[in-house]
């Protein structure tokens, strides 16, 4: 999982322009510059490019934190 954590962080810090994020597993929707409920729609749809996977529409609507977001991708 440590691939897809640093993989997940990375996208994450490209995306939303931020360096040195600490906690980083328990950052939640909000606590972020730009990471707005926009902004995570457009996030999960990087992921789901990035790890050629498909979120439901409900998992992109509950998904707001990136211990949610983990989980999610372990399954899939």
């Amino acid at each position: 999982m440590s691939s897809k954590n640093d993989m997940i962080k990375n996208i994450f810090c490209k995306f939303f322009k931020t360096k040195n994020i600490k906690n980083f597993d328990k950052l939640k929707m909000g606590q972020v510059k730009g990471w707005d409920s926009l902004g995570n729609l457009n996030f999960l749809l990087k992921l789901e490019e990035k790890f050629k996977i498909r979120f439901s529409i409900e998992q992109m609507s509950e998904l707001k934190s990136i211990q949610g977001i983990k989980k999610v991708l372990i399954k899939k």
